[in-house]
């Protein structure tokens, strides 16, 4: 294989493609099962380890007399948040913003449009669009950028595109085959 050659869309396509064979090949493997592994699927220790344990979990008795009550009670109490804000003496978040407060408060950030012109409008201009106008005096400079603002034009800057690193398609070396692609596959290290 020659050493100036680059890999096309087709040859990707052949990467990809074995790439995705090889996923499904490792994932019918091994299958977790939907509902957990199987007791039975378990060596003989595990299974009567798992059992033991869930036996004494199922009749286990808090005795320890320096736990509370409501700890060994089954239905344990439940707190509002401002009720635990009260029982840890939180306070101050008045000064915060709820989910719904900063939703509220981005929405009223205005959108701006982008919108390409041959000139610029003389009337209903928008302070929420960016205007590209149309610059011809240069071949890498495609726009000049426009905003409207306080009632006269702004020049934000402009777009140029450099593609002077990039190479043409003439100097592109030559596509690797599909037999090229397919023996990187079957080459031995």
């Amino acid at each position: 294989m020659a050493d100036n050659k680059y890999l096309d869309q087709a040859g990707a396509k052949i990467i990809a493609d074995k790439v995705k064979a090889a996923q499904e090949t490792a994932d019918k493997k091994y299958l977790k099962p939907e509902n957990g592994i199987p007791s039975t699927d378990l060596a003989q220790e595990v299974q009567d380890a798992v059992k033991k344990a869930g036996t004494a979990l199922q009749t286990f008795t808090e005795s320890d007399p320096t736990v509370s009550a409501w700890a060994k009670s089954p239905t344990k109490p439940t707190y509002t948040a401002s009720e635990i804000q009260d029982l840890l003496g939180i306070t101050g978040l008045e000064n915060y913003y709820s989910k719904e407060d900063v939703d509220g408060k981005i929405s009223t950030i205005p959108k701006f449009a982008i919108s390409v012109v041959d000139s610029l409008p003389e009337t209903e201009q928008s302070e929420t669009t960016i205007y590209l106008l149309k610059s011809g005096t240069e071949s890498q400079n495609l726009y000049t950028e426009y905003i409207w603002t306080k009632g006269a034009w702004e020049k934000l800057g402009e777009q140029k595109v450099d593609l002077s690193g990039y190479a043409k398609t003439a100097d592109l070396p030559t596509a690797m085959t599909a037999e090229e692609v397919e023996a990187l596959f079957t080459a031995e290290d």
